[in-house]
């Protein structure tokens, strides 16, 4: 993660824009908690200005609210919503981009000469085949999969989760809380909830085949690799 470069495109899409959103639910949850505890509400909050230093701490903290997010994506919330369910879904995709990712390690380990025989199957469990090809394939070709399908899906994740915590904020709203359920209330809260699902539908099935078409192309570069290994060094430009 590439905390210095925030307006690259990988980390606008996956840090950035996610953050705002964060920070909109958090400002929502705010709101609530301001107009149901408005005695225990810490006096500096309500001190004149305050809006002004808000505003200038309001890049950095979405910044850090993007990070945070990416964190709790990348630390599991990644895994149970996309990876293993594509996984479970799409077995014989997954078991052609396992079994090329071994034979591009071993295509590699054959060449290293100066490791330790006895750690080729900690190489073989951790090495990263999408970096050893980089020689082969080019840092643009990968970065251009990484940009349509990866980065994508990993911004869809991070939307999805500010957008569960602004549904959150919407309907905890005071004018909701602690008042008699009128036919306009539960109308607006039936309309921003079939607003904001909808929205978390769209982008959770969008993660899922973003990821699908990520390892699929995954699959078509190492294959390109492993082609290209096959040709004999003089046919080689």
């Amino acid at each position: 993660m590439n905390v210095f470069g925030a307006f690259t495109f990988g980390s606008l899409i996956k840090t950035f824009i996610p953050g705002f959103v964060w920070a909109i639910a958090l400002l929502l949850v705010w709101r609530d908690l301001r107009g149901l505890m408005t005695d225990i509400i810490p006096p500096v909050l309500s001190v004149s200005g305050w809006e002004s230093t808000a505003v200038v701490l309001a890049v950095p903290a979405i910044v850090l609210l993007g990070l945070l997010s990416n964190i709790l994506v990348f630390m599991g919330v990644n895994d149970v919503l996309v990876r293993n369910p594509v996984k479970r879904s799409d077995k014989l995709l997954f078991a052609l981009h396992d079994g090329l990712e071994q034979q591009v390690r071993a295509k590699y380990w054959d060449r290293m000469k100066t490791v330790v025989p006895g750690l080729k199957d900690t190489f073989f469990r951790y090495a990263d085949a999408e970096l050893l090809i980089l020689k082969e394939i080019g840092l643009s070709e990968l970065i251009y999969v990484r940009e349509q399908y990866w980065y994508h899906m990993e911004f869809q994740v991070n939307m999805l989760l500010g957008t569960v915590c602004c549904l959150i904020g919407l309907l905890g709203s005071p004018s909701i809380v602690g008042t008699a359920m009128t036919k306009a209330i539960v109308l607006r809260m039936a309309l921003e909830a079939a607003v904001m699902l909808s929205l978390c539908i769209l982008l959770y099935v969008s993660a899922l085949k973003n990821y699908r078409r990520h390892v699929a192309k995954m699959c078509a570069l190492m294959a390109v690799d492993l082609g290209a290994a096959a040709v004999p060094a003089e046919e080689h430009p």
